[in-house]
């Protein structure tokens, strides 16, 4: 790298800290580039300086290359993405709600525990969202799901016995070894 491509990528560096937006924007658009060595680069940056709304944002683009490699970044940001993710499942822009339940489904387990805990939310559009991402992730929030119909409120046990049902055959064994070792019968998690 030259000493002019070092300062000018310093320089990137010290705005992404900053957290300056129209950088960070620059650098997005960026990946439509086809360059895959910058692509690379660009994607290593973005997720050093996780400005996932800005990210989540991106997500809007009409540029497929640029889509797919923002989706890389928030997917492999995992746990620092989810709440902001659910957050965005009550964006106004349908793009940007499926989009993050798209991205939710790919993180899996991580997500699992912030969306349960989505299913108490006050806002209605985040709990019915949380209940299908949920159940699209299927078989990795079963025990969690299974655990909740223990211990939760009537409105969370609801939800989560729905989840369950949708979620069908990898339910049944979970289900049944842990209300075994719990002594519970299936009458009780009513």
């Amino acid at each position: 790298m030259s000493p002019d491509e070092t300062k000018t990528l310093k320089n990137i560096e010290q705005k992404l800290l900053e957290k300056d937006v129209p950088t960070i924007e620059r650098l997005i658009d960026e990946l439509k580039s086809q360059d895959e060595k910058v692509v690379t680069r660009i994607k290593r940056l973005l997720v050093k300086h996780h400005a996932i709304d800005v990210y989540i944002q991106a997500l809007k683009t009409p540029n497929d290359k640029i889509y797919e490699n923002i989706v890389d970044v928030i997917v492999e940001l995992r746990e620092v993405s989810v709440q902001p993710l659910i957050q965005a499942l009550n964006d106004p822009s349908e793009e940007i709600k499926n989009s993050a339940k798209s991205i939710l489904i790919q993180i899996g387990k991580p997500a699992v525990t912030p969306l349960i805990q989505a299913l108490g939310d006050p806002n209605e559009e985040i709990r019915k969202s949380s209940i299908n991402t949920l159940t699209q992730i299927g078989k990795p929030a079963v025990d969690s799901l299974v655990e909740l119909l223990l211990i939760a409120k009537k409105e969370t046990k609801r939800d989560a016995r729905a989840i369950l049902i949708n979620i069908g055959e990898p339910v049944v064994r979970p289900l049944m070894n842990t209300l075994k070792e719990a002594h519970i019968d299936t009458e009780e998690i009513k």
